[in-house]
């Protein structure tokens, strides 16, 4: 639900200049939400709009990277 609560406000690439003086333009990069009981991370990058979760935990104090991947995926069903 909240993925689509925030969906009005992304800005696609190319419509909002950032500076008029600028070939700049402002985009989306990424849409998150996190579960506070849970401690889940759901984001989508603007790139793939298929949502990814992540589990927080409280251990370790070591960074972790995940690929985001680059393309978007259809999820088929048969």
């Amino acid at each position: 639900r909240m993925f689509r609560a925030f969906a009005p406000v992304d800005i696609p690439e190319g419509l909002a200049k950032a500076d008029p003086h600028y070939e700049v333009y402002e985009q989306t990069l990424c849409t998150s939400v996190m579960c506070a009981e849970s401690g889940v991370y759901y984001f989508a990058p603007a790139w793939n709009r298929r949502i990814s979760a992540v589990r927080l935990t409280h251990t370790g104090t070591k960074t972790r990277y995940f690929d985001l991947g680059d393309a978007q995926d259809v999820n088929y069903q048969n």
